[in-house]
């Protein structure tokens, strides 16, 4: 009885998402010749990936969900930019051991319009076997899927759970990374080390600069096993003073037969600011492939141990249920329905009207006081 009254929804919207369902495999139809990339004479490739989206939840317009810190989300009025994206890549590879990659990305971020950014301008050099030298700007590799983090295509679910995933503050950096792969038998051990400079932006705030940004990874790779561990700091810039920062990151995941696991656990730590910073999160996702369907659930978990009422986030959990239809090549249907409990804080998916705004300190948000459901469709394609 519970479970019925949790996930109760007016047929308004969720009529708005079955249509849009219809559009999206009328869509499908002439996504299903894409392929994965376009050569451009002998040394030049062109590749991208997309996602078109929308999502509607069960709440007013003055509670809006939204992903990765967006400025504007979705409510009973259903929204097509938390999730739609567009990425566009060219590389360049003149030898064998030199290359350029370019790569823009068109999503919403800390403004209410799509926006179109450089997310990976950099030359890589690869002298021996094994052994690369990157340098330029690059995803931070914050997480288990840092590369392929908005390439809805690659992963199993609609979206990254924001108990994990809109916990970094950092997305890029500015610098260069060197790392080394080592077979192993069936296996193989990466390494990983960068340093450069990043920055931090938040909705209706000014951009935060990072420096001396260093980070450290290590995966291991087997034929369905793979297990990751990194760190990653940096010293933010808030005149007068310095804070440092960290990141911390767990990750595993599974891929056997038909048998679909990943789990993940950050730490977020400030030094001079815990109570406003500090954060701790995970999540658990199993799945189980039938064919090209692949139905999956989740739950993820996000928790603030500081206890300053000017927390950047509050906790958080959701449980959520999907499935992945790759009804065509290079291209996959999603739907995925969450229930998301804030636990009477702000929450970390939400943006909510301002309640107070002490001079010199962060703008308070008036809590999510009732957990919410989110009902998501997307279509991710790769060419």
């Amino acid at each position: 009885m519970l479970a019925a009254v949790t996930w109760s929804f007016a047929g308004k919207p969720l009529n708005s998402l079955l249509k849009s369902a219809a559009i999206a495999g009328a869509w499908l139809l002439g996504a299903s010749r894409v392929v994965a990339s376009t050569a451009l004479g002998d040394y030049v490739t062109f590749s991208g990936f997309g996602t078109l989206g929308e999502v509607v939840t069960d709440t007013d317009d003055d509670i809006q969900f939204v992903r990765d810190r967006e400025a504007a989300g979705a409510s009973r009025r259903p929204s097509f930019n938390v999730d739609s994206d567009l990425g566009l890549q060219l590389t360049a590879q003149p030898t064998k051991w030199l290359s350029g990659t370019v790569q823009t990305l068109t999503e919403q971020r800390s403004d209410i319009n799509l926006s179109t950014e450089v997310e990976w301008a950099f030359v890589k050099l690869e002298p021996l076997d094994g052994l690369a030298l990157r340098g330029g700007r690059m995803a931070l590799p914050m997480f288990l899927i840092s590369d392929t983090r908005y390439v809805g295509y690659a992963n199993t679910w609609l979206r990254p759970p924001d108990e994990v995933y809109a916990l970094a503050l950092l997305d890029r950096f500015q610098g260069a990374d060197l790392s080394y792969r080592l077979p192993i038998g069936s296996t193989s051990l990466s390494m990983s080390v960068l340093a450069g400079a990043s920055s931090i932006s938040s909705p209706g705030l000014p951009n935060v600069n990072v420096r001396d940004v260093n980070g450290v990874n290590a995966q291991w790779e087997s034929e369905w096993v793979t297990l990751r561990a990194g760190r990653v700091t940096g010293k933010v810039q808030i005149p007068p003073s310095e804070d440092h920062y960290t990141f911390s990151d767990l990750g595993a995941v599974v891929d056997h037969n038909n048998i679909v696991a990943q789990a993940e656990y950050v730490m977020r730590r400030s030094e001079y600011a815990p109570g406003s910073v500090d954060a701790n999160g995970w999540y658990l996702l199993g799945g189980y492939r039938f064919n090209a369907v692949l139905p999956y659930a989740i739950y993820a978990n996000a928790r603030s141990p500081g206890s300053s009422s000017f927390h950047l986030q509050g906790d958080q959990s959701t449980v959520a249920a999907g499935v992945r239809w790759d009804a065509f090549k290079s291209a996959a249907i999603k739907f995925q329905v969450e229930r998301v409990d804030t636990h009477d804080t702000i929450g970390v998916s939400f943006v909510t009207p301002i309640v107070s705004s002490p001079i010199g300190l962060p703008p308070i948000s008036a809590p999510v006081t009732r957990p919410v459901a989110v009902f998501s469709l997307a279509v991710d394609f790769v060419f």
